[in-house]
């Protein structure tokens, strides 16, 4: 495996930090810190960047933020890739019809990225945010790792230190072979998954929130929180139903996560937006297959 080339992980560092607080102008004291480098070599990185339009620097203030020729990068991604737009116009179209929300993130490597949030109360859905970053590891990204190949799943399971025990790995083995036999997740709001989604929600500084999120994720791993049966007139406490979209080779690339119910609600409900989302994730990649 060739070695990275420093420069080039810097950059993309900058901007990986820059993308997951979009709200926020930084100092390049801010930068050096969030990528743990020295103040010559994140200057230089960063002046390049400046130089070549993915990055603005108000002089007035001595900050940058993400510059346009991101977007236009953005937008160039979107045509390179039919799911994402498909995706994009459904989950818009699923929002306004339920009054629910949808996140969508997308597999990088041993991470998941936020990409886009959809409905009236985007803010408050469940997930990541756009273009935050998560450490794949349980329960985080089940909802495409059930998918997965076997030496996947088994990374994922080994994945971030986390001691499970034969037990419990077995039990996480069949938790994700529930989803595949139901096509979908359903998360439950106990104590634990409501601890790790208000760490992934808080804004921590960048250089904090990967390991605070994923020391908690550790911690705090006690299952994927998905009940073992759905019983038509059940009543459930539902944070979200989640759904793979496969990329033409079969490789699950994005998870579409639809939240926002706002209480109990019952199995058959359950079932229905669970069939609603699966049926437009489906819409989509015959969509993307046609393209």
């Amino acid at each position: 495996m060739a070695r990275p080339a420093l420069s080039g992980s810097r950059a993309l560092q900058v901007i990986d930090v820059m993308a997951g607080a979009p709200d926020r102008a930084f100092t390049l004291s801010d930068l050096v810190r969030a990528t743990e480098s020295n103040f010559a070599s994140c200057h230089a990185v960063i002046s390049i960047l400046v130089a070549r339009g993915y990055l603005l620097r108000d002089d007035a203030t001595k900050t940058y933020r993400l510059g346009p020729a991101l977007f236009a990068a953005g937008q160039a991604m979107a045509k390179h890739d039919p799911l994402l737009s498909a995706l994009r116009s459904a989950s818009d179209a699923l929002t306004e019809r339920t009054g629910l929300s949808i996140s969508v993130s997308a597999r990088a490597g041993d991470e998941l990225v936020g990409v886009s949030r959809h409905g009236q109360n985007r803010l408050l859905a469940q997930g990541i945010r756009v273009g935050q970053r998560v450490p794949l590891k349980p329960p985080i990204g089940a909802t495409v790792l059930a998918w997965s190949c076997d030496e996947d799943i088994d990374n994922y399971i080994a994945r971030g230190g986390i001691a499970l025990d034969a037990p419990e790995a077995a039990q996480l083995r069949d938790e994700l072979a529930a989803i595949r036999r139901r096509g979908y997740l359903a998360t439950l709001n106990t104590d634990s998954y409501a601890a790790i989604s208000k760490a992934m929600a808080q804004r921590y500084a960048e250089e904090d929130r990967k390991a605070r999120a994923g020391q908690l994720i550790s911690g705090l791993y006690g299952g994927l929180f998905q009940p073992e049966t759905i019983e038509p007139a059940g009543s459930y406490d539902l944070a979200f139903i989640g759904a793979p979209i496969f990329d033409r080779r079969g490789y699950p690339l994005y998870s579409v996560v639809l939240s926002g119910f706002g209480g109990r609600i019952s199995g058959a409900a359950i079932e229905d937006y669970a069939a609603q989302l699966t049926r437009m994730c489906t819409d989509v990649m015959r969509s993307g297959a046609a393209t």
